[in-house]
C-alpha cells in the first residue's frame, strides 16, 4: 500500500532530528547574517561594538594561519638590531604571536596610557569632571586630548600629579593590568600590560563602556601617524599610542580592520631607532595582510 504524498513529507518532518534543524537553522542563519550586517567595517561606527566570534571556526585553517603568521614575524625580527617586545593579538580568533611580552622597557610616552585610564576612573566616579579647570583656561578633557593625540608632556604631568602616581599604579592592578611600573624616575612597561589595558579598552570594560568609549575617540584622533598606521588602508582605523626617547621607539593600537579587530603592541630599544619607526609601519603592514587575507 502506498503512502500519500503529502502524509510521507509530513512524517520525514516530524522525525525529532529534522525538527531540531528546522527550529536552529533560521536562528542560525539570523545569527550570522547580524554578524555580517551589524559589524560592516566600512562604518567609522563599528568599533563602538566589539566585532562577534564566527559561530562556526575552521581549526585548521585558523591553525595554519597562526603558524604562517609565526614564521613571517620571525623572519622579519630576524632582521632587525635591538630588543624587542612584542603582541600581536586577533580579538576575533585565537591567533596570538608574542616575543618577550613580559621584558621591561623604558615606557617613554606609552604611560600616558595608564594616565588616560585613571583619569577616566576618577571621573567616572565623580571625582573629577572634563570640564574641570587643571590650569588656568585649560580643562582636564583639553589635557586629555593634548597628552593622548600629541603626546603633550606638560599636559600629562598635570593629568598624572593631579591623580597620583601611587593611585594610578594602584588602579591599574586593582583591574589586572600589569605590568606598567610608574613608581620610580623612569617609568617602566612591558607588552603585555599595554595589550591588557588596549583589551579592556576594546571589550568597553576600561571602567565603564562610556569611558571606553572615549579612550577609543582619544586614541583614534592620534595626529602621529607613522607607524602602524602608516601603510594601511585609509579607510582603516587605528586606535593607538607612539612612544619615544633615546633610543626607545614604540607604538601601540587596536587596529579595526575589514575582516578582523586586532591588537598590535611594539616595543623597543634600538641602536638605530630612526630606522625603527620604519620597521614597526612595515611590520604593520605584514601583519595587516597576514591577518586580512
Amino acid at each position: 500500500m502506498k503512502l500519500n504524498p503529502l502524509l510521507s513529507i509530513v512524517k520525514f518532518i516530524f522525525k525529532p532530528h529534522i525538527l531540531v534543524i528546522l527550529i536552529l537553522a533560521p536562528f542560525t542563519l539570523w545569527v550570522y547574517l547580524d554578524d555580517i550586517f551589524s559589524q560592516s567595517p566600512q562604518s567609522p561606527l563599528s568599533y563602538t561594538t566589539p566585532r562577534k566570534k564566527p559561530i562556526f571556526i575552521n581549526k585548521k585553517s585558523e591553525s595554519q594561519k597562526q603558524a604562517s603568521l609565526t614564521k613571517l614575524i620571525n623572519t622579519e625580527l630576524s632582521k632587525l638590531d635591538g630588543d624587542y617586545g612584542i603582541i600581536i593579538k586577533d580579538l576575533t580568533s585565537d591567533i596570538i604571536y608574542s616575543k618577550n611580552e613580559n621584558a621591561a622597557f623604558t615606557s617613554a610616552s606609552i604611560y600616558k596610557l595608564a594616565v588616560m585610564y585613571k583619569i577616566y576612573d576618577l571621573i567616572d566616579s565623580n571625582k573629577l569632571s572634563l570640564a574641570q579647570e587643571v590650569a588656568p583656561g585649560f580643562t582636564v578633557k583639553e589635557a586629555l586630548e593634548a597628552m593622548v593625540t600629541v603626546s603633550d608632556n606638560d599636559s600629562a604631568l598635570i593629568l598624572a600629579q593631579l591623580a597620583g602616581w601611587d593611585n594610578i599604579q594602584s588602579t591599574l592592578e586593582r583591574d589586572s593590568i600589569r605590568g606598567f611600573s610608574l613608581n620610580q624616575e623612569t617609568p617602566q612597561v612591558t607588552a603585555s600590560a599595554v595589550d591588557q589595558l588596549l583589551e579592556k579598552i576594546y571589550f568597553n570594560k576600561a571602567i565603564s563602556p562610556e569611558a571606553s568609549l572615549e579612550m577609543k575617540n582619544l586614541l583614534l584622533a592620534q595626529a602621529i601617524d607613522d607607524r602602524i598606521p602608516k601603510y594601511l588602508p585609509s579607510d582603516v582605523l587605528v586606535a593607538h599610542k607612539t612612544g619615544e626617547l633615546d633610543f626607545v621607539r614604540h607604538d601601540a593600537g587596536i587596529i579595526f580592520g575589514k575582516k578582523s579587530d586586532y591588537i598590535f603592541v611594539f616595543l623597543s630599544e634600538t641602536p638605530a631607532p630612526g630606522d625603527t619607526v620604519e620597521n614597526i609601519a612595515k611590520l604593520s603592514k605584514t601583519i595587516y595582510d597576514a591577518l586580512e587575507n
